[in-house]
């Protein structure tokens, strides 16, 4: 299993999860984006130091400039192998069940696009709420 970084502090894989659920309306935990925002907010705060939180918010950068690509890389990949699927194994097949076939496989492409775009933007709001903190504690710092 692929070693998931911060996992004592905040487990990335099951909030984002989360996010992509509450961006559909379907989230059990949080009705409100506002929610989860104090949920992540919470996470955050148990960062020992501001210079954890640095290194967990560049963390976060790094993982949202891959993370916009995917959507892209997905379609490609897709329409890379589509044309070897139907040479190779639909070749004996019926026309009406091809159609079938190809019809359903956009369809799953499609929904699995629009789920991978929708949890893409996680890093990127975590990245706004730790800017929020930071910038509040200067202020905080400052007075």
């Amino acid at each position: 299993m692929k070693h998931q970084p911060y996992h004592e502090i905040i487990n990335i894989k099951e909030e984002r999860k989360e996010y992509g659920l509450l961006c559909n309306g379907k989230s059990k935990k949080f009705r409100l984006y506002s929610e989860w925002k104090d949920h992540i907010k919470t996470l955050l705060s148990d960062f020992g130091s501001q210079k954890d939180l640095y290194n967990f918010k560049r963390y976060c950068m790094n993982s949202d400039r891959t993370q916009a690509k995917a959507p892209e890389m997905f379609y490609a990949y897709i329409g890379m192998l589509l044309p070897i699927y139907i040479d190779t194994i639909w070749k004996d097949m019926p026309p009406l069940l091809t159609i079938l076939c190809f019809v359903g496989i956009l369809a799953y492409t499609m929904v699995q696009n629009k789920k991978l775009a929708r949890e893409s933007c996680f890093f990127m709001d975590v990245v706004e709420i730790i800017e929020e903190l930071e910038n509040s504690q200067n202020t905080v710092c400052k007075m």
